[in-house]
């Protein structure tokens, strides 16, 4: 694009703008006889319109520079400045030449006709005047100049619309060519590898760490092919399941749309393998066919074993720990970019900074370069820009979150503390196992299974449900999210260290769960995995035995379009903790209320509702065998209290209390002892001087030192979360 005419474009885009919008529903008629001036001024008022007159050309240039009107009027013959005159100062000034002209005279020879028209006039009205003719060639007039004026206006939008789609498109280009820039060698061959691959039609595999500016090599290889002018589709591989080839390769598909241009697909390496079976048989047979640009970390993932049958072209992309030389390059044009998208004056990087990007590991590659360059501008008041050295910290990273100690593991995913690169806010960031999980179904499984938990999470706001700060996938293709950083223990790491909890305080912290519940079930979720571990016992503020239900993962919409696990009957969740209806694989919003009764008998009793030794057995007993009273096990249960956990427990889920009507039974329950404020504050303090804080404390001080000295990560797994 050439940015030199972008002024060009816009200038002219106001002048037709401002041309149409002038003009005004004003006739304006010229005669020097006063008497023909007021008949014809007569007529067109009685007929709707409204005029304006002038007795002499002088008079009519001036009411037309004032009024603007839609329409002229003009006598040919009169005194001083003749009407030819007129016509064509009108058509010398900007705010007056889209006036329409007709010309009113006695002289009807051809050739007073044709000069008139040679000088812009419209039309041309012989007198004596005849009424009718001249109302209908007014009416006429008025609508093509309004027809103009709305399409001056159509023309200017249009105009202003390809100025900014040109912005636009040289925005994106500037953007995206950033990764090319550089004069290393590894840069130069690169540049090469794109010009040969654009010149070859087969198939692209690019190779690259993450971060690199893959995607900007695959948009580089497809405009400088002849495919250039043609659609470039993004198809991220993450996510997709076998069921999603008819909107891959279907009637209408994202194949179909870029069968003239080119199709990206990144994370090619999470292809289920039917899908990368079904993609290399298009790739061999199917014509007219897109482009096909994929994107992978290596060569060997398990869509390999069809997609390594097709004849692929190799770019690979160099990681920035390869070409550091091109650090200034590349420092020099983000930080510009970034500069100008922010309206501020550079003067580019303090030489301590120069000093720390050189030395700097680099393991995020290029993008990591350009966010350090973001923050650093955005959090800098100099002109000349100082990058801090917490943007530089070892460790990993996964958006704008730096992970600082592993706190949690579970069979599918992780649980880090972490921190915002620009605030100090601790918080916990869960990630899944996908490096593990080498069946892209699985894979797939995995990242619908978190997203959906982020996206329910975040809708979610009872003070008893765990916050959702933010979520997305990582360059690796995990799957992460970021919630409230919670100081305390679960539910079953209270019950296992400190015995079964006096009746008051577990109905408190029931009551509480019940708070999340019925939020959640008023919106059509289903929890399904209620259980110890995934209640959250915490303080905020001077707030004591505070509860947060936490791991939506296995929730399930009953008014959404997941009905996936409903149709195949999957069983989910925890066995100790499984409803009856769960146990079928029909998820029901009362057997949330369940697992909640056997959350409450566990803590009450320290044990499960049904004690055996394998989970078809346990299956077995919680869809047929009766439960027993948990006083049974703990003497101190009141009869009330014992009825309520069996309502809970419940076979049919229709005898079962809503979370609303559990809660309220919960407060008015008899104990034979309260917990009060007092109580909880003297077990929170013995909790702390007991070293059961020690933990906490041992990963907030980690926290604080990640703010002044560089992170080093330690897997060392703490009884805070249990993240599955």
């Amino acid at each position: 694009m050439d940015r030199g005419r972008r002024p060009g474009l816009v200038a002219g885009a106001r002048r037709v703008t401002r041309a149409a919008a002038a003009l005004q529903e004003v006739l304006l008629v010229v005669d020097d006889d006063e008497s023909s001036r007021a008949l014809l001024r007569r007529v067109l008022e009685r007929s709707g319109h409204r005029v304006v007159v002038a007795s002499s050309g002088e008079e009519a240039l001036e009411r037309a520079q004032r009024e603007r009107p839609m329409l002229i009027l003009l006598d040919v013959v009169m005194p001083g400045m003749d009407g030819y005159e007129v016509c064509r100062r009108l058509r010398e000034q900007e705010d007056t030449r889209e006036c329409a002209v007709v010309f009113l005279s006695a002289l009807d020879e051809p050739t007073d006709k044709v000069t008139g028209l040679k000088l812009g006039a419209v039309d041309y009205l012989t007198k004596p005047l005849h009424r009718a003719e001249a109302l209908a060639r007014v009416d006429a007039h008025l609508t093509i100049q309004r027809l103009k004026r709305e399409l001056d206006r159509r023309n200017a939008e249009l105009e202003h619309e390809l100025w900014v789609a040109r912005e636009l498109v040289w925005s994106a280009q500037a953007q995206q060519a950033g990764p090319l820039l550089g004069e290393s060698a590894p840069a130069r061959r690169l540049r090469e590898r794109i010009a040969a691959a654009a010149g070859d039609e087969r198939p692209v595999l690019i190779l690259s760490p993450g971060g690199a500016g893959e995607e900007a090599v695959a948009r580089a290889i497809h405009h400088q092919s002849e495919r250039g002018s043609r659609p470039f589709l993004f198809v991220d591989c993450l996510g997709l399941r076998e069921v999603d080839g008819e909107s891959l390769f279907g009637r209408g598909s994202r194949w179909e749309l870029a069968s003239e241009g080119a199709l990206y697909l990144d994370h090619v390496e999470s292809l289920p393998l039917v899908l990368a079976y079904e993609l290399a048989e298009w790739l061999r047979s199917s014509s007219p066919k897109p482009r096909v640009i994929a994107r992978a970390r290596q060569e060997g993932f398990a869509a390999w074993e069809a997609l390594g049958t097709v004849a692929w072209l190799r770019v690979e992309v160099p990681s920035l720990a390869e070409r550091r030389e091109d650090i200034p390059t590349l420092a020099a044009h983000y930080l510009t970019q970034k500069a100008h998208r922010l309206g501020r004056e550079t003067r580019g990087l303090s030489e301590r900074s120069w000093e720390l990007l050189s030395n700097y590991a680099w393991p995020g590659n290029v993008a990591e370069l350009r966010s350090v360059l973001d923050c650093a501008l955005m959090t800098s008041g100099d002109e000349r820009v100082e990058v801090d050295a917490s943007l530089l910290e070892s460790g990993k990273r996964v958006g704008s979150y730096q992970l600082i100690r592993r706190i949690g593991a579970g069979g599918m995913g992780e649980v880090w503390l972490a921190r915002h690169r620009l605030l100090v806010q601790p918080a916990a960031v869960k990630l899944t196992r996908t490096n593990e999980l080498l069946d892209p179904s699985q894979r797939a499984d995995s990242l619908l299974r978190l997203e959906r938990e982020a996206r329910v999470t975040a809708g979610l706001e009872s003070l008893n449900t765990v916050r959702l700060y933010d979520f997305g996938v990582t360059d690796e293709g995990s799957f992460y999210y970021v919630m409230e950083f919670l100081e305390g223990l679960d539910l079953s790491t209270l019950v296992d260290e400190f015995g079964p909890l006096p009746p008051a305080r577990a109905t408190q912290l029931i009551a509480q769960a019940c708070d999340s519940l019925a939020e959640a079930h008023e919106q059509g979720l289903v929890h399904r995995d209620i259980k110890p571990s995934n209640l959250f016992l915490t303080r905020l503020g001077e707030e004591r035995d505070v509860l947060k239900v936490l791991d939506f993962g296995l929730v399930h919409e009953l008014f959404g379009a997941d009905q996936r696990d409903a149709k195949r009957k999957l069983v989910v969740g925890t066995p100790a903790f499984y409803s009856p209806e769960a146990c079928q694989g029909t998820p029901d919003p009362r057997g949330d209320i369940y697992s909640l009764g056997c959350t409450l008998y566990y803590l009450l009793t320290g044990e499960y509702v049904f004690e055996v030794d394998n989970v078809d057995a346990m299956t077995e007993a919680h869809l047929g065998a009766p439960a027993q009273p948990p006083s049974w096990r703990a003497p101190d249960v009141t009869e009330e209290l014992d009825q309520l956990v069996l309502d809970c427990l419940e076979k049919d889920p229709a005898r079962r209390p809503e979370p609303a009507e559990l809660k309220r039974r919960l407060e008015q329950v008899s104990c034979e002892e309260p917990w009060t404020a007092a109580d909880s504050a003297a077990w929170w303090k013995a909790w702390a001087e007991g070293g059961g804080e020690r933990a906490s404390r041992d990963l907030l001080d980690a926290f604080e030192a990640s703010s002044s000295q560089p992170l080093v990560s330690h897997d060392e797994p703490t009884r805070l979360i249990e993240p599955w």
